[in-house]
């Protein structure tokens, strides 16, 4: 779920192709610029588990279970090219968060505000395809989209237990429409807050290395 500094590919390969100095110098102050924003992220994530269970690794949540120095030191920037996605897209600049738990923490109840609905219970056969088949017993529903949980309200505590998930404003003039995927807590809410800031700084960084680069200043 990385937050992707938008132009700085196109940039970066534009200048690497005639100018492999001016590619390096605007990688550079764009990491630069970027650097509070981790900071920022990495304040926003509790030290400690939300919920005292959550820290056990035990269980289904043993491969994710919270641990707040794992969750800070999962937020970073990259400018290493990635892999094309399916649609051929590659980033060259972006701020990621890798901790299973610090992704839980950035996006849940971004869907589902209230968590996900219980799973309903289902009629369970034995001999189930045969000619003796007769109902055993009731199971929960397998669906990835229902809760696993016996308590109907445990989705809404544990979302409830991280507070509410921050919106970014929209900045004056900014095109497109605004989508959920925009929010979280953790690098969402540092980009929502000093988004504005930081682009501001990474268009003074463009400027500054093409007009050097134009006027023949980088070699």
């Amino acid at each position: 779920m990385p937050i992707v500094l938008s132009g700085v590919e196109q940039t970066i390969a534009m200048l690497g192709r005639f100018q492999p100095y001016a590619a390096r110098a605007v990688q550079e102050k764009v990491k630069q610029a970027t650097k509070p924003l981790v900071s920022k992220a990495r304040g926003f994530a509790p030290t400690q588990s939300p919920l005292s269970g959550w820290s056990k690794e035990v269980g289904a949540w043993s491969n994710r279970s919270y641990n707040g120095i794992d969750v800070k030191l999962g937020i970073g920037f990259d400018d290493t090219p990635t892999k094309p996605n399916r649609k051929g897209f590659s980033y060259s600049a972006y701020i990621y968060n890798k901790s299973t738990a610090g992704q839980i923490y950035e996006t849940a109840g971004r869907r589902h505000p209230n968590g996900r609905a219980s799973a309903p219970l289902v009629q369970h056969y034995a001999d189930a395809g045969t000619p003796n088949a007769r109902p055993d017993y009731m199971i929960r529903n397998s669906d990835k989209k229902y809760s696993k949980s016996a308590n109907p309200r445990a989705g809404k505590q544990f979302i409830d237990s991280m507070g509410p998930i921050y919106k970014p404003q929209r900045l004056k003039g900014q095109k497109g429409r605004s989508n959920k995927k925009q929010n979280g807590r953790l690098i969402f809410r540092a980009w929502g807050e000093d988004q504005g800031k930081v682009l501001a700084a990474v268009a003074a960084a463009y400027t500054e290395v093409i007009n050097k680069f134009n006027g023949q200043g980088l070699k």
